[in-house]
C-alpha cells in the first residue's frame, strides 16, 4: 500500500501543480480587475482558492503518511507543525514587508503571526487551520476513513446550522470571523475540502497506461470541462440574488465540478507545463502580486485601470515570475537550513 501511495505521489506532481497554475492564474485575472475597478479583492476568484485547499489536502495525506505510517507520536507532530511554519512563515513576512514599504500601510502583527489576514492574506490563517489539524484528521482517517468522512459533513452542516440561528454567542461567532474561520460564508468549509482532498488518494485507482490519443482526447474534455466550471462560477457569482437559495448555491453548487476537476486532473496525470511551472511557484505568487499591481501606480504614478498601466504590469509580468521563482527557492533553502539547524540541535 505504501509503495502504491509513493508512485501515485511521484506521478501525480506536475498534475497537481497545473491545477494550482489554474487556480493562480484566475486569482492573478480576478484581483487585477478586482482592484483596478472595484477596490476590492471579492470575486468569482475567491472560489478557486477551493483548488489549493482540495490539493493541500491531497499533498497531506501522502506526507503525513510517509511521515509517520503506522507510528503516531507526539514528537513527530510538533516536528510536522515545525515544517509547515518554516515554509509558510517566511515568504509571509517578507512580502507582508514588501507590501508595507510600497504601500505604507501598517504592519500587522495578527497577519504577521498568521493568526488573522485581511484582503489576500485570509488565505493564510485558513490554511493554518488546516495543517493544525491535518495530523489529528489524518488519524481518524488511518482505519475509519469513511467514518471520520461521515462524522465531519454533519458536523460541518450542525455548525453552520447553529451559527446562524444565533445560538452561539455573538462573540463566538465574531472571534471565528476575525480569524477567518469561514471561507464562502461557511464555517469551516476550508477544512472541510482539505479532508475530502485528504480522502482523494483512497478513492484513486493507479492510472492504466493508454494510448496517446486516448489521453489527449481525454485532456480536450478535461480542459472543455474546466472552461465550463469557470463560466459557471462567474454565473453564479454575478447572477445569483440575495435569497438564502441562491446563497447557497453559490456557495455549495461549484464545489462539485471543481473537485471533479481536481480528482480527473490528478487521476489522469494531465499536465501543462507553463500551468505547472505556474503552479510550482504559486505560493509566492500569490503572496507578492497584489504589490505588483500597487506598485505600478503608486511607484510609478501610473492611473489604476488605464491601458499604459496594465501594459506595464504585463511587460513586467515574466520578470515578476522569476523573482517568484527565486523567492520559492529562498523560501525552500531557508526551511531547509532550519530543518536541518534544528535536527543537529535535538541530535
Amino acid at each position: 500500500m505504501i509503495s502504491l501511495f509513493s508512485n501515485m505521489e511521484q506521478n501525480s506532481s506536475s498534475a497537481m501543480n497545473t491545477l494550482k497554475g489554474v487556480a493562480i492564474s484566475a486569482v492573478l485575472i480576478n484581483h487585477y480587475f478586482n482592484l483596478n475597478i472595484t477596490g476590492n479583492y471579492t470575486g468569482f476568484a475567491n472560489l478557486a482558492i477551493s483548488i489549493f485547499f482540495v490539493l493541500s489536502g491531497y499533498g497531506m495525506s501522502f506526507s503525513l503518511r510517509r511521515r509517520f505510517g503506522d507510528i503516531f507520536t507526539a514528537s513527530g507532530v510538533f516536528r510536522f507543525y515545525f515544517d509547515r511554519a518554516i515554509r509558510i512563515f517566511p515568504l509571509l513576512w517578507l512580502a507582508w514587508l514588501f507590501q508595507s514599504a510600497v504601500t505604507g500601510e501598517e504592519l500587522s502583527p495578527w497577519i504577521l503571526a498568521g493568526v488573522h489576514g485581511h484582503e489576500h492574506y485570509w488565505f493564510i490563517p485558513s490554511l493554518l487551520h488546516c495543517y493544525l489539524l491535518a495530523p489529528l484528521l489524518f488519524l481518524g482517517m488511518r482505519k475509519r476513513r469513511w467514518l471520520s468522512a461521515a462524522i465531519f459533513l454533519p458536523l460541518l452542516l450542525m455548525v453552520n446550522s447553529l451559527g446562524r440561528t444565533g445560538i452561539f454567542p455573538e462573540g463566538l461567532i465574531k472571534s471565528l470571523l476575525w480569524i477567518n474561520g469561514e471561507y464562502r460564508d461557511m464555517f469551516f468549509l476550508h477544512i472541510f475540502l482539505f479532508h475530502v482532498g485528504m480522502m482523494l488518494p483512497y478513492l484513486m485507482k493507479p492510472k492504466l497506461e493508454s494510448s496517446e490519443t486516448k489521453s489527449r482526447k481525454f485532456n480536450i474534455h478535461f480542459w472543455s470541462l474546466a472552461m465550463l466550471t469557470l463560466a459557471f462560477m462567474i454565473f453564479l457569482k454575478y447572477s445569483t440574488g440575495d435569497s438564502t437559495l441562491a446563497k447557497g448555491a453559490w456557495q455549495i453548487l461549484p464545489l462539485i465540478p471543481l473537485t471533479g476537476l481536481v480528482y480527473f486532473g490528478v487521476s489522469h496525470s494531465v499536465v501543462s507545463r507553463p500551468l505547472a511551472f505556474l503552479g510550482s511557484i504559486s505560493y509566492a505568487v500569490y503572496l507578492f502580486h497584489p504589490t505588483l499591481y500597487r506598485g505600478v501606480s503608486i511607484i510609478g504614478g501610473y492611473p489604476m485601470n488605464s491601458s499604459l498601466e496594465l501594459s506595464i504590469v504585463v511587460g513586467l509580468f515574466p520578470v515578476f515570475l522569476w523573482l517568484a521563482w527565486l523567492l520559492e527557492e529562498l523560501g525552500n533553502r531557508i526551511a531547509l537550513a532550519l530543518r536541518q539547524l534544528s535536527l543537529e540541535q535535538n541530535s
